[in-house]
């Protein structure tokens, strides 16, 4: 079984990389409208975005990050975030993706601080008048700017960096249509939140020479750590699922159910007090990329069995695990800028689960608890 937590470490930049910046809207009442967006990355490439607007949300087609993930996104109200993607490129491991954030999850999206105001200045662009507004992010340099023109009814036409290290991602308007838009032009389409749509094989009885169920309970060894590191890890499999429930200090709970024959991860996050705030579905288009680390020749026994050593040493730390023969994890170490993860099993139990206690529960996937209307 594969370490979950460096497999979301690994997988989220990417993630997050793939993903728009959300737009900067100083009015709620901004009118329906489709533009043409000539995106600038800061890493070099520019390419094409279509923007649909109505109501609160807008629609983001064609963006792609440096990995030419292809996707569709939207921005709904209250800091919503939901996109879909896929790797087209055949040369490497393709996937589909859907991202949902909500609330908090969504700050490394946002470009404007807790203050934007106007700095005075007026333009006009593509015969629309516009005010220039200082975003006021904080950025490298004390005199760098964050700049957005937007219109008096509240479209932004464009966006850019002044002064600081780096450029930045910019933006510009270069074609624009006032125009009524309809609320199915702006919302998610209902398939791709439905877990069946991401399941193609049917159920079939288990291989006689799958894995065995298991339910494996790790705690941790530090005795005061940060209130965001795991302190309980909940692992139960029953093949081909695999659940694993990581809970913080603060009670926030981070859960993966995988699926082997589908190739199949769902992501889900709340926090403390059971908001949900991110879900993440990865379908891999041919295999899992191999996440593990190099075996040692070194063993141990936890709870009366014996788990085999692998670990990975790097520039600031190293990464210890240790799995029995038919991939149980007993042991998840990591050790990074001085700061130490720990857990160890304290329970095992090799009884029969329930697929239930491992699938992803319909609620996931309710439009309705993520504030998506039907």
């Amino acid at each position: 079984m594969k370490k979950w937590a460096l497999f979301i470490a690994l997988i989220w930049p990417h993630i997050a990389s793939a993903a728009p910046e959300a737009p900067f809207l100083p009015l709620p009442d901004a009118p329906d409208y489709v533009a043409t967006i000539l995106v600038k990355l800061s890493h070099g490439p520019t390419y094409r975005e279509i923007r649909t607007f109505h109501d609160g949300w807008m629609r983001i087609d064609g963006s792609f990050d440096q990995k030419a993930y292809r996707s569709t996104s939207y921005f709904g109200p209250g800091g919503l975030f939901i996109t879909f993607a896929r790797e087209p490129t055949a040369q490497s491991e393709g996937h589909d993706w859907l991202h949902i954030m909500r609330g908090p999850a969504t700050a490394h999206l946002v470009r404007w601080g807790d203050s934007p105001f106007k700095t005075g200045e007026r333009q006009t662009v593509l015969g629309e008048g516009c005010e220039v507004w200082n975003l006021s992010k904080t950025l490298g340099r004390p005199n760098a700017r964050r700049l957005s023109c937007v219109t008096p009814d509240g479209i932004e036409l464009w966006s850019r960096i002044e002064g600081d290290f780096l450029p930045g991602t910019s933006f510009d308007i270069i074609e624009m249509v006032r125009k009524p838009v309809t609320p199915d032009e702006v919302l998610p389409p209902g398939d791709k939140l439905e877990l069946k749509s991401w399941l193609a094989t049917p159920t079939v009885p288990r291989p006689s020479n799958s894995p065995g169920d298991v339910t494996v309970i790790m705690q941790s060894r530090l005795n005061a750590s940060p209130d965001l590191w795991v302190q309980t890890r909940t692992i139960r499999r029953h093949y081909p699922w695999t659940y694993t429930e990581d809970v913080d200090g603060k009670g926030g709970r981070k859960i993966t159910f995988k699926n082997e024959v589908e190739r199949l991860s769902v992501f889900f996050q709340n926090d403390a007090a059971g908001e949900p705030l991110r879900l993440s579905v990865q379908k891999a288009l041919r295999a899992f990329a191999d996440q593990t680390l190099p075996e040692s020749s070194r063993t141990e026994t936890i709870l009366g069995e014996t788990c085999m050593v692998s670990e990975k040493r790097f520039r600031e730390g190293h990464s210890s695990r240790c799995r029995t023969a038919d991939g149980v994890m007993l042991r998840d170490t990591t050790s990074e800028r001085g700061a130490i993860y720990d857990l160890v099993a304290v329970k095992l139990d090799r009884a029969p689960v329930d697929l239930d206690a491992v699938l992803p529960p319909a609620r996931l996937f309710v439009r309705a608890n993520w504030g998506i209307p039907d």
